[in-house]
Protein backbone atom coordinates (compact mmCIF):
# COMPACT_ATOMS: atom_id res chain seq x y z
CA UNK A 1 0.00 0.00 0.00
CA UNK A 2 1.10 3.50 -0.71
CA UNK A 3 1.38 6.13 2.01
CA UNK A 4 -1.61 7.95 0.52
CA UNK A 5 -3.78 4.84 0.80
CA UNK A 6 -2.66 4.29 4.38
CA UNK A 7 -3.45 7.92 5.23
CA UNK A 8 -6.92 7.50 3.71
CA UNK A 9 -7.60 4.39 5.77
CA UNK A 10 -6.40 6.11 8.95
CA UNK A 11 -8.56 9.17 8.25
CA UNK A 12 -11.62 6.96 7.73
CA UNK A 13 -11.03 5.18 11.05
CA UNK A 14 -10.54 8.48 12.90
CA UNK A 15 -13.72 9.90 11.38
CA UNK A 16 -15.74 6.83 12.36
CA UNK A 17 -14.36 6.89 15.90
CA UNK A 18 -15.12 10.60 16.24
CA UNK A 19 -18.72 10.09 15.06
CA UNK A 20 -19.18 7.30 17.59
CA UNK A 21 -17.74 9.37 20.44
CA UNK A 22 -20.00 12.32 19.61
CA UNK A 23 -23.03 10.01 19.42
CA UNK A 24 -22.25 8.41 22.78
CA UNK A 25 -21.63 11.83 24.35
CA UNK A 26 -24.97 13.14 23.12
CA UNK A 27 -26.85 10.14 24.49
CA UNK A 28 -25.08 10.36 27.86
CA UNK A 29 -25.71 14.11 28.13
CA UNK A 30 -29.39 13.57 27.36
CA UNK A 31 -29.77 10.99 30.12
CA UNK A 32 -27.89 13.21 32.59
CA UNK A 33 -30.29 16.08 31.89
CA UNK A 34 -33.30 13.77 32.21
CA UNK A 35 -31.92 12.69 35.58
CA UNK A 36 -31.41 16.32 36.63
CA UNK A 37 -35.01 17.19 35.80
CA UNK A 38 -36.49 14.14 37.49
CA UNK A 39 -34.46 13.81 40.67
CA UNK A 40 -32.80 17.17 41.40
CA UNK A 41 -34.35 20.40 42.60
CA UNK A 42 -34.04 22.83 39.66
CA UNK A 43 -35.76 26.21 39.81
CA UNK A 44 -36.53 29.21 37.66
CA UNK A 45 -34.41 30.07 34.65
CA UNK A 46 -32.14 27.06 35.17
CA UNK A 47 -35.10 24.73 34.62
CA UNK A 48 -36.05 26.56 31.41
CA UNK A 49 -32.50 26.32 30.09
CA UNK A 50 -32.27 22.61 30.92
CA UNK A 51 -35.60 21.92 29.21
CA UNK A 52 -34.47 23.81 26.10
CA UNK A 53 -31.13 21.96 25.92
CA UNK A 54 -32.90 18.67 26.62
CA UNK A 55 -35.23 19.27 23.69
CA UNK A 56 -32.30 19.85 21.34
CA UNK A 57 -30.42 16.81 22.63
CA UNK A 58 -33.53 14.62 22.42
CA UNK A 59 -34.02 15.47 18.76
CA UNK A 60 -30.33 14.83 18.09
CA UNK A 61 -30.53 11.52 19.95
CA UNK A 62 -33.42 10.48 17.70
CA UNK A 63 -31.29 11.19 14.65
CA UNK A 64 -28.34 9.30 16.12
CA UNK A 65 -30.47 6.23 16.81
CA UNK A 66 -31.96 6.45 13.32
CA UNK A 67 -28.49 6.56 11.79
CA UNK A 68 -26.98 3.69 13.75
CA UNK A 69 -30.01 1.40 13.65
CA UNK A 70 -32.03 2.66 10.69
CA UNK A 71 -31.72 2.68 6.93
CA UNK A 72 -28.62 4.91 6.96
CA UNK A 73 -26.67 2.14 8.66
CA UNK A 74 -27.76 -0.33 5.98
CA UNK A 75 -26.81 2.08 3.23
CA UNK A 76 -23.41 2.65 4.84
CA UNK A 77 -22.80 -1.10 5.08
CA UNK A 78 -23.86 -1.56 1.45
CA UNK A 79 -21.43 1.13 0.29
CA UNK A 80 -18.59 -0.62 2.14
CA UNK A 81 -19.40 -3.88 0.37
CA UNK A 82 -19.53 -2.13 -3.01
CA UNK A 83 -16.18 -0.43 -2.33
CA UNK A 84 -14.62 -3.73 -1.30
CA UNK A 85 -15.91 -5.49 -4.41
CA UNK A 86 -14.81 -2.69 -6.72
CA UNK A 87 -11.23 -2.85 -5.40
CA UNK A 88 -10.87 -6.52 -6.35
Amino acid sequence: MTPIELAGIAAEKITKATQTIIAIGTVVATFILFYALLFKQVNGIEKDIIIFILGVLSSNMTQIISYYFGSSKGADDKMKVIDTLSQK
